[in-house]
């Protein structure tokens, strides 16, 4: 899904990108009161790593810069190897979940693009949103 767009699964860099994003989320119309049925996928896997409570990244295979895991996560149980973004017990963060490519929605994250990049997909199906982090 998001290779198809140059991009890959977000995954938080820090505490305030981590709010910018939700925020943003909801504004979409992510109502984050369901629980683990209004978990967002992430880049995080355990996949490819020596047990069930070591996470990295998908796409690079390296350790994560930031984790804010729900509170009792993550959960050491076989075929919880990917990891969800939700609100649990009114606390935002990541949880592990099964790698189910459709049970979730998903955010890619991806360079600006420029003039000379072209994408030629139906608009109707994506939501497009630019953050901009300014330090």
């Amino acid at each position: 899904m998001c290779r198809d767009l140059n991009a890959v699964l977000f995954a938080f860099d820090s505490l305030r990108d981590q709010n910018l994003l939700t925020g943003n989320l909801q504004v979409l119309g992510i109502p984050f009161n369901q629980g683990y049925l209004d978990s967002i996928w992430t880049a995080i896997t355990s996949l490819g790593t020596a047990n069930q409570t070591t996470f990295v990244l998908h796409h690079n295979g390296q350790a994560l810069d930031y984790a804010n895991w729900c509170p009792d996560e993550p959960k050491d149980v076989k075929g919880l190897d990917c990891v969800g973004y939700a609100k649990i017990d009114d606390i935002f963060g990541y949880h592990n979940i099964e790698c189910d490519l459709y049970s979730s929605a998903f955010v890619c994250e991806t360079r600006p693009v420029t003039t000379e990049d072209y994408l030629c997909l139906k608009k109707e199906i994506f939501v497009e949103t630019q953050l901009t982090v300014q330090n």
